[in-house]
């Protein structure tokens, strides 16, 4: 190999890892983005403050119980109530009735997506699965299996809430177990009830 093949290739490799190293920012970007603008001040059942700011939600790929892709963008133009559980959180369980009331409810004029993190060896789909069948939830759960949702929302707890209104924005963000009253403020934001 002649030294200016060798260049090329020393080049080359540069590229790539340049390359990645951009992909790499703007993946952690758009999640901090989100934690910068929603969760940093994310509201809990006891501050009440009032966001702001909204921040475009980012989309990403989660799979239905069928195993078919889902984007949240597919949902553009439907409010929709976020949330990120797993069936060990203790937490999750005790805000699950809330959404199944919410869904319930409200199915015909927002989407409830209960994405299940288990791509990060957390949890299983058959443990999700079957606390779903044993406790009798009919909402729709989605599972993160490649982690694109969790990474791109910067989930370090559980569960997390978030209100997506029609414009694909982020108007809340709850961190925490959301209680049954401030699940119902925020979908009233939704709706424009209040």
């Amino acid at each position: 190999m002649t030294a200016n093949q060798n260049n090329v290739n020393k080049k080359k490799n540069l590229i790539k890892l340049l390359v990645v190293i951009i992909a790499m920012v703007v993946l952690i970007g758009g999640g901090t983005l989100v934690y910068n603008f929603v969760l940093k001040n994310a509201k809990t059942p006891t501050n009440k403050t009032q966001q702001s700011q909204t921040v475009q939600a980012p989309d990403f790929t989660v799979y239905d119980r069928s195993g078919n892709k889902v984007n949240l963008s597919d949902y553009k133009g439907k409010p929709i109530v976020l949330n990120f559980w797993a069936s060990w959180c203790t937490p999750c369980k005790y805000e699950m009735p809330y959404f199944q009331e919410v869904y319930n409810k409200y199915n015909d004029k927002l989407e409830v997506m209960m994405v299940n993190l288990n791509g990060g060896g957390n949890d299983t789909k058959a443990n999700a699965d079957s606390f779903i069948l044993k406790e009798g939830f009919t909402f729709p759960i989605y599972y993160d299996t490649d982690s694109d949702a969790s990474v791109k929302y910067s989930i370090s707890a559980m569960p997390t809430t978030f209100f997506v209104n029609e414009n694909g924005e982020i108007i809340l963000g709850y961190r925490g177990a959301i209680t049954k009253d401030a699940l119902y403020d925020g979908v009233d934001k939704l709706l424009n009830k209040d």
